[in-house]
């Protein structure tokens, strides 16, 4: 199987926000046929709808595949944020320092399925199963954005091109797979990590 599907785009992230409340009074009286009952209006702010839109149009321009995925997926996800003022003083690391901020990872994770989704590399975002996110700053000189990898797997632990797992869950493989450092195209020189400074190489 093996099939895989990766595109890196500069572009400023944003997690996907929480559902919110407002209350709409209500209006009129006793006396007004119109009269309308206060009521609570839920809706989700657009705040990361550029971030989801750039991860689209990114997507769509690096060659999805003619159908849509079926089965089981892997989707790994390196974001990368400006680096605040702190971090860009002559002493501060040259390379990507873990970002351990807002916003959370699994709201970084929701906006890039969704995109993903409506850009059409899958049929649903449930079929994503395995992977990881990674929250970094960027090195200096870097640009933010975000590296995106997703790779078909077979729907059972053992089938051909698949991958061991712990005999804890009765694969009979006790192999395991780190995650690999993947550098982003366009950012590979200007994310390289520096040795010895508490940052870490550009994945």
């Amino acid at each position: 199987m093996n099939e895989r599907f990766s595109f890196s785009v500069a572009c400023t992230p944003a997690g996907q926000p929480r559902l919110r409340a407002r209350v709409v009074p209500g209006r009129g009286d006793a006396w007004n046929a119109r009269k309308r009952k206060a009521f609570a209006h839920l809706y989700t702010p657009d705040t990361a709808d550029g971030f989801k839109s750039a991860i689209v149009l990114a997507a769509r321009a690096a060659g999805l595949p003619r159908e849509p995925w079926a089965g089981a997926v892997r989707l790994t996800v390196d974001v990368f944020f400006a680096r605040p003022q702190r971090l860009l003083k002559r002493s501060s690391p040259a390379g990507v320092i873990r970002h351990t901020a807002k916003p959370d990872r699994d709201n970084l994770d929701k906006v890039v399925m969704d995109a993903l989704t409506r850009a059409g590399l899958w049929h649903d975002d449930a079929q994503v199963c395995d992977g990881w996110v990674r929250k970094w700053y960027v090195a200096l000189g870097g640009e933010p954005g975000v590296v995106v990898v997703a790779e078909r797997l077979p729907d059972w632990e053992g089938a051909a091109g698949g991958e061991g797992g712990s005999d804890l869950w009765g694969s009979g493989d006790t192999t395991t797979s780190a995650p690999v450092a993947c550098a982003p195209a366009g950012f590979e020189n200007r994310q390289a990590g520096a040795d010895g400074d508490g940052s870490q190489e550009a994945p």
